[in-house]
């Protein structure tokens, strides 16, 4: 009988490890580091002769090196997440007197099946308590995330055979990337007509520390890296006299609209099939990770457009909005549908999708329609909607 050996499929190695931060001392050392290092850049990220570019090489290298350092991935053999250990040592000494001392072997043996069972309902007691602290918290997404991860159906089968326009099946991993590089070019690909504005005031308010604080405490733990490696948790641990370092480089790159650090400007695509047996690249949805640092300059901004534009939308806009979601929507339209059953009246119902409608905003509408709510009085508004991705 011929049995084929099972591959084992290399996961790409992790730098920084962000749940090792749930222990309080890893915690508390990289949160020292951390701020420990910024508070030594503050004069010189200050200084108005500083570039972009140098900044944020500074303000990441501050950020990473204690993460780096305290926060490295356990090099282990594939285990239960509630082994420990303790456990783990156990079971070295028992395969030690497998062969010598058959009694003390048998104690071992029955000590590891009570630590294993104990730390199991440990492990269990503790997920399930976390759980039901996201169901307090109202936060859905987050709950069925971890009951996902929980009963072990998080993971989705992926097919890694993939075939171009033709049918033909495309095995070589270069070939796959140069695959899906064409597709990607086709999707983003979109001819830009040069964007004139008239500015009426170059003159604006300054990214304060508040609002970086703020939109970084809104961020999410636990999220994939971007090209840059800098988690948002360790973000999360700046101390606001110790945001100095990043509201200058914020201030900086606002002012001019144009100075953007190049790794903020790269990101890293990952593929999720949207069916099983998925084949073809367009069955994929496509996922960008960006650098959070990003994403926190981004939702300074945000939040400032957000302000002057939410007096002007309407009730009926759901999604995208603070207390509007989708789920309000459905919930009218059931009710709608339920009373016109009810008085047996008839309802015409218009459904239109709109083939990857965020892969293909028109920059040149969406500027000219924040001009039109007088963003323009403020270049650093447009200047940035422009270049920032």
């Amino acid at each position: 009988m011929v049995k084929l050996k099972k591959l084992k499929v290399l996961l790409n190695q992790r730098s920084i490890d962000t749940s090792l931060l749930r222990s309080n001392n890893a915690k508390v050392k990289v949160y020292q580091g951390i701020n420990e290092n910024l508070s030594k850049l503050i004069n010189c990220c200050s200084a108005t002769q500083s570039q972009p570019e140098d900044m944020w090489q500074s303000l990441k290298s501050a950020i990473i090196e204690p993460c780096k350092k305290y926060l490295k991935p356990e090099k282990r053999t594939m285990r239960n997440d509630w082994m420990t250990d303790k456990i783990l040592m156990l079971m070295g000494e028992r395969r030690n007197l497998k062969n010598t001392d058959r009694q003390e072997y048998k104690r071992i043996q029955k000590v590891i099946k009570y630590k294993y069972r104990q730390a199991r309902e440990e492990w269990i007691q503790e997920e399930c308590t976390e759980i039901e602290n996201l169901q307090r918290l109202h936060d859905s997404h987050s709950m069925h995330k971890k009951i996902k991860e929980f009963t072990g159906t998080v993971r989705k089968q992926k097919s890694y055979i993939l075939t171009n326009d033709d049918g033909d099946i495309v095995l070589e991993i270069k070939d796959q990337l140069t695959l899906w590089e064409q597709y990607i070019e086709t999707l983003f690909n979109d001819q830009r007509e040069e964007i004139t504005t008239s500015i009426k005031n170059e003159m604006g308010p300054s990214i304060l520390k508040e609002e970086v604080q703020a939109a970084i405490k809104a961020a999410k733990d636990g999220k994939a890296l971007g090209p840059d490696d800098l988690p948002a948790d360790a973000l999360k641990l700046i101390e606001e006299q110790d945001l100095g370092a990043i509201t200058s480089l914020f201030n900086k790159i606002y002012e001019t609209g144009m100075m953007i650090p190049r790794e903020w400007l790269q990101s890293t695509f990952v593929t999720i099939p949207k069916k099983h047996n998925a084949k073809k690249c367009e069955e994929h949805r496509t996922i960008s990770l960006m650098s959070h640092t990003l994403k926190i300059f981004l939702k300074v901004i945000h939040r400032r457009i957000y302000r002057k534009l939410e007096e002007d939308i309407a009730d009926t806009q759901f999604g995208f909005r603070n207390g509007f979601s989708t789920r309000e929507a459905l919930f009218a339209y059931n009710v709608l549908m339920q009373r016109c059953l009810d008085v047996n009246q008839n309802v015409y119902v218009c459904f239109i999708d709109y083939n990857k409608a965020f892969d293909k905003v028109r920059h040149k509408q969406l500027i000219e329609a924040l001009e039109q709510k007088n963003l323009d009085t403020d270049k650093r508004y447009t200047n940035n909607s422009k270049t920032v991705p």
